[in-house]
């Protein structure tokens, strides 16, 4: 294991598609960034009025902190279950939570700091979990 220091500047940083077309990743930290084993950290940006599909990060628990914006979240066995945060909130995930994060802004960008305990952006996909009520 390395014992050296790695600044990734912002200078040097690509940003990258992110789960979808509605958000853009600035990854600072990660194993093909930095050499990091088990951390990876990122700037989301999410378009205004853009959301994520259902999903989930698999092991990784996941902490996102507020820096721009509002954000709804969905979660819970039919995504029946609704938080808010607002810039200076911080946010947990556990691991293998499905879910889903919204801007709630039409016209402002959400910006987040995403931080989970793997080395990469690892976001499963999953059908949007419905309650058998919905029609075709």
């Amino acid at each position: 294991m390395s014992s050296q220091v790695v600044v990734n500047a912002k200078a040097n940083r690509r940003h990258s598609a992110g789960a979808n077309r509605d958000m853009e990743r600035d990854i600072g930290i990660s194993r093909d960034a930095t050499g990091s084993q088990n951390i990876y950290s990122a700037i989301v940006i999410t378009v205004p009025g853009g959301k994520t599909d259902s999903h989930h990060h698999a092991e990784c628990e996941t902490a996102i902190y507020i820096l721009k914006g509002r954000a709804l979240y969905r979660f819970g066995d039919r995504l029946e279950q609704v938080v808010t945060a607002a810039e200076g909130d911080f946010v947990y995930i556990p691991a293998h939570a499905i879910h889903t994060e919204e801007n709630l802004s039409e016209v402002e960008e959400l910006h987040v700091l995403v931080t989970r305990n793997c080395p990469g952006p690892k976001t499963i996909v999953v059908p949007y979990p419905t309650t058998g009520t919905e029609k075709a």
